[in-house]
């Protein structure tokens, strides 16, 4: 018997009980789309965190307030934060040849307002290198003045001028070129629009990144908040092979700029977006393989209802096997039947899991609003785990079909 008729045959047997094989293929199904749907939203979740921290900036190494003591408690510098500007000047200076800029970074909640009405936002201060290391622009208007960045002059003289984010400017200057027009807030102070950031959307936690009001470090500490201190110290090392080591260095720089002794707690820690990006990525791993791991128990359970149904379908055609023994066929020719029918229902069960999986993968992307990947690896990795599965667990029953008596199986009735 040649391939084509074993295939042809073993076709026309689960053909004529099509409910017990779709049912007998439904546990594969699962498996398979299972499988489809996690390797495709791993690729998903993996491509938004590399545009989310690449949006950051990936070379980037942020200093936080607050630090670890030695008991594991996680502890704040205090309201105002842990960093000066003399900390970062001496970073600035101390490693030139190895970063791209230095900010420290502060925000503060306001309540800014025009004529048009009043927005909830907050005050984001830092000094020019934060719009260089972000690699955020400027948006233009088709009418009307350009807008700019405000300047190091500008941050010395703690001056009155803001770049705002796209959100502000449809709460409070809507259909209008807010550039050279001006707010004010709930503290009493007026600021003059300098310019609008290019829309950046929401952050990888899931904040609105245009909602916030740019100015002046300066002028955030001496007329805002009254703090003279920052929340965030920021650092732009000059390539991924250098952070870990400005890392290091901003560390033994702040510790003495901060007068820590050995052995004392810093009342702040250091850390790189690389790191962050990695722990996301190790979730996400994490996660999809638990999963992988739920759907390879399906794939077990459909491999031996697959097993079942064929022990079943051997008892059922006993007679059919003693004929077709009598009549010539090899113990081949049996094994390679039932086989070949375990296989079809394997890769029956494997291709609807391959559509359904892939239907929700887009679901998911779609929702989830990330890249929609399928890639013919896992497409081809996953029809191939489902003839294995029907050879592994056909087997058997194919075995045992084959090495029937023709005498004994003709006397069965």
């Amino acid at each position: 018997m040649n391939l084509y008729s074993t295939f042809n045959t073993a076709t026309n047997a689960l053909s004529a009980n099509k409910v017990r094989t779709a049912l007998t293929s439904l546990g594969i199904t699962i498996g398979i789309a299972a499988v489809i749907a996690m390797v495709s939203a791993g690729h998903g979740a993996k491509s938004k965190i590399d545009e989310a921290f690449g949006a950051l900036g990936p070379n980037l190494v942020i200093g936080f307030s607050g630090s670890t003591t030695t008991t594991g408690l996680r502890v704040g510098a205090d309201a105002g934060g842990a960093f000066t500007r003399e900390d970062a000047d001496a970073i600035r200076m101390k490693l030139k040849g190895l970063i791209n800029g230095c900010s420290e970074v502060s925000q503060w909640p306001t309540e800014a307002s025009t004529e048009s009405g009043s927005h909830k936002t907050v005050f984001a201060g830092g000094t020019p290198d934060v719009f260089k290391m972000r690699r955020w622009t400027l948006r233009e208007f088709p009418s009307g003045p350009r807008g700019r960045f405000y300047t190091d002059a500008e941050v010395k003289s703690e001056a009155s001028v803001c770049v705002i984010g796209d959100t502000v400017v449809s709460k409070l200057f809507p259909y209008v070129n807010p550039v050279g027009k001006t707010l004010r807030t709930r503290e009493g102070n007026q600021f003059r629009v300098i310019g609008v950031l290019d829309p950046k959307g929401t952050s990888f936690t899931g904040g609105d990144q245009d909602d916030c009001i740019m100015i002046p470090v300066t002028t955030l500490m001496k007329r805002v908040s009254g703090k003279d201190h920052a929340m965030l110290l920021i650092a732009e090392a000059r390539s991924s092979d250098l952070t870990n080591v400005v890392k290091q260095r901003m560390t033994e720089i702040i510790r003495r700029q901060h007068h820590i002794r050995p052995g004392q707690d810093d009342d702040f820690y250091v850390n790189t977006l690389r790191e962050y990006a990695s722990m996301a990525e190790l979730f996400t791993k994490t996660l999809s393989g638990l999963i992988f791991a739920i759907a390879s128990i399906s794939l077990i359970v459909g491999g031996i209802g697959v097993m079942n149904i064929m022990l079943v379908s051997v008892t059922e055609r006993t007679r059919e096997i003693g004929i077709r023994l009598a009549v010539g066929a090899r113990t081949k020719d049996v094994l390679g039947q039932f086989l070949a029918e375990a296989v079809i229902l394997a890769m029956i069960g494997g291709l609807i899991g391959i559509t359904l999986g892939s239907g929700i993968a887009w679901i998911i992307s779609y929702f989830a609003k990330w890249e929609f990947v399928i890639t013919p690896e896992s497409v081809l990795a996953a029809a191939l785990t489902s003839a294995a599965v029907g050879i592994f667990f056909g087997f058997y029953p194919a075995r045992k079909a084959s090495m029937l008596d023709p005498i004994e199986c003709l006397r069965y009735e």
